[in-house]
């Protein structure tokens, strides 16, 4: 989970910037290697456009070997319409039940509960946090580690 890009400049300055550096959030590399530990995939379904991603697309496939990374061009509609979630579900070849979506706004909590997948919430995060609550709140990324292992067990 990262954060790209503060919100006072707008997208179109970061697809001009390319040695825009993505700032990561605390406990983040430590999450996603404990996902990689488990064998879980991950992707990201993002709202920022094609060609702003595609400038932080090199540090983001450095950091974790995702399986997608989704735009709102690749999808029918962006967040919070679930297509763009469904459709990673499809081509991960998973279900919604065992799909966790990791967010921090409202718009994420939605995206997910109308996929009907598991939502979790990371408080202090960049969106408002109106209805709908996600199913699992954390404070930091790390809170992950404890939540998937359990997952993990269950899938046992």
């Amino acid at each position: 989970y990262w954060r790209d890009w503060s919100s006072d400049v707008c997208s179109s300055d970061l697809a001009s910037h390319p040695d825009h550096r993505i700032s990561w959030l605390p406990g983040a590399h430590r999450a996603l290697d404990h996902l990689q530990t488990l064998g879980l995939t991950a992707a990201i379904l993002t709202n920022k456009p094609q060609k702003v991603t595609a400038v932080l697309q090199p540090q983001l496939l450095n950091a974790f070997p995702w399986s997608h990374i989704h735009c709102p061009e690749d999808a029918l509609a962006p967040k919070p319409d679930p297509s763009g979630l469904e459709n990673l579900i499809e081509l991960n070849r998973t279900t919604p039940q065992k799909t966790m979506l990791v967010g921090d706004s409202a718009v994420d909590f939605y995206t997910g509960k109308s996929a009907q997948v598991f939502t979790v919430g990371l408080r202090g995060g960049y969106g408002q946090t109106t209805p709908p609550e996600p199913d699992h709140w954390i404070d930091a990324l790390t809170d992950l580690i404890p939540l998937l292992n359990d997952l993990s067990r269950e899938e046992k």
